[in-house]
């Protein structure tokens, strides 16, 4: 408070992320936060509003580590089952289109954005397996590149579940809908389930534990890190998906034997 923008150095942001965590802040809140501030001051040197060494001095503060400030426990991967009832309880007393869009989730491990976002135009049947090549994703403005879905046997029959009741087939038309016929939003998603799960007499869980479902049961199944984080749209060097490795100790002996029996 009181500081020149020219004068807002490393000290000055190491005290705003001391009273965070003294606010009791989760971790990567407060590390968020402090990286959110260096982008105000990247934005600002590169408009030659200050000079660069005030940015580059405020990268030198290193984030938050593990025991420095609270973590928040885990997100806990969906209940198969429960995502079943839930799914179910929509496809029979509605609104449908969330249950299919659910489905699609389960079987493809998307973000709730992605598979709201999704449109007609974004559907390729013509390659094996079909896929959908999504525009607007999270990674779109770092890559620069569409985001490639292959589609498994439970997501088609989502997909062609939800088109079979469209009224209109257009391109532009998103491919799951509301009642009221718009694309959904993520948090429509949620309210649908919660609902849902409240009618069940259930705990709500939230449409991104999905992803974590999927992410988990892939990792137990093949074991592939890389395989995985293609699957979930991260890049090769992402570190994210080594949270759903329930076994990395295992998978490190795999990779020790497989170099032994290619080279004999």
């Amino acid at each position: 408070a009181g500081l020149r923008a020219d004068q807002f150095r490393p000290k000055a942001l190491h005290r705003i992320q001391r009273r965070l965590i003294e606010q009791n802040y989760a971790r990567c809140e407060v590390n968020e936060r402090i990286n959110r501030i260096r982008r105000a001051f990247q934005w600002a040197a590169s408009e030659e509003l200050i000079n660069e060494s005030v940015w580059a001095s405020l990268k030198t503060l290193r984030n938050v580590r593990a025991g420095e400030a609270r973590d928040n426990p885990p997100r806990q991967p969906a209940d198969p089952e429960q995502v079943r009832r839930t799914a179910d309880h929509l496809r029979n007393h509605g609104p449908t289109g969330a249950a299919y869009l659910i489905e699609f989730l389960r079987w493809t491990g998307c973000r709730p954005s992605e598979g709201c976002r999704a449109t007609v135009g974004d559907l390729d049947r013509t390659s094996v397996p079909p896929r959908l090549r999504l525009q607007h994703h999270k990674t779109y403005h770092h890559t620069g590149a569409a985001r490639i879905v292959p589609l498994n046997t439970g997501a088609m029959i989502a997909i062609e579940s939800s088109l079979a009741e469209a009224s209109r087939i257009a391109p532009d038309a998103p491919i799951f809908r509301s009642s009221r016929g718009t694309a959904y939003t993520a948090n429509g998603l949620y309210q649908a389930v919660r609902k849902a799960c409240r009618t069940l007499g259930e705990p709500t869980w939230a449409p991104y534990q999905l992803r974590h479902l999927v992410a988990t049961e892939a990792m137990a199944s093949t074991g592939n890190e890389a395989a995985t984080a293609a699957m979930l749209g991260h890049t090769p060097s992402s570190t994210i998906v080594r949270r759903y490795s329930r076994d990395r100790e295992h998978l490190a002996t795999q990779a020790a034997m497989a170099i032994e029996r290619t080279t004999g």
